[in-house]
């Protein structure tokens, strides 16, 4: 395993380390939010991640899949920072929004730069397994370590479990920067950054079978996370 493919997995194992999930609800809720704002940020969450996928692909094209990668970790550090202060439905729209573009820039141009790293494409299957394993294992020691801060009653809780994600974020990142830099594509994705927004907004909005996927998509992310709701 050479050392770019260790940083993806360190990369997915930071990344998936979301130590408030456990208690997410509970914490949302304490910050000004009912019941219904909270699947509407999932749905937020969503929309953004499914704008962004289009052209994310395209830009990682043009500029480099290891850039994607950089600013999607960005991103997710970022949106993590102000959940130590912000309340109110709004401001956690905008940190949700940040958050599902870092999602879509991650997603894809990872996968596409791990397989460009691997010397025998054979084994894509086999990493990838890696990747998700890291991504899974990341989530459950997060779960884990923010249960267990809450059930033994830290002094604001909330506010270290959001100070380690915070940290994992720092780790995600670093691994992205430190990746070796891939070559852009050549020829076919050279039009400038609003052309490419333009054409991924005429994907989804233009073709009724792509809209309907997105409100799908949609219905189907708040449906998904009805979890939420569950917590003690």
């Amino acid at each position: 395993m050479n050392r770019d493919i260790a940083r993806l997995i360190v990369v997915k194992a930071a990344g998936g380390a979301f130590f408030l999930y456990p208690v997410y609800t509970l914490f949302l809720l304490s910050r000004d939010l009912d019941l219904t704002g909270i699947m509407t940020l999932e749905s937020i969450l969503a929309l953004f991640l499914i704008l962004w996928e289009v052209p994310s692909g395209a830009l990682a094209d043009r500029f480099g899949k290891k850039r994607l990668i950089a600013l999607g970790c960005l991103l997710e550090l970022v949106s993590s920072v102000p959940m130590l202060w912000v309340e109110g439905f709004w401001a956690f729209a905008v940190l949700y929004a940040l958050s599902g573009v870092g999602i879509a820039s991650l997603s894809g141009s990872l996968e596409a730069y791990l397989y460009e790293k691997l010397e025998e494409k054979e084994g894509m299957t086999r990493y990838l397994g890696y990747l998700r394993g890291a991504e899974w294992g990341g989530m459950l020691c997060g779960a884990l370590v923010g249960g267990s801060i809450v059930a033994w009653g830290a002094i604001d809780e909330y506010a270290l479990c959001i100070q380690l994600f915070i940290a994992a974020q720092v780790v995600a990142l670093v691994g992205a920067l430190t990746l070796t830099a891939d070559a852009p594509g050549k020829g076919e994705h050279r039009d400038g950054f609003a052309t490419i927004l333009r054409s991924g907004g005429r994907m989804v909005f233009g073709i009724g079978g792509v809209l309907g996927l997105v409100l799908v998509a949609l219905a189907v992310q708040g449906l998904s996370d009805r979890h939420y709701l569950w917590q003690p």
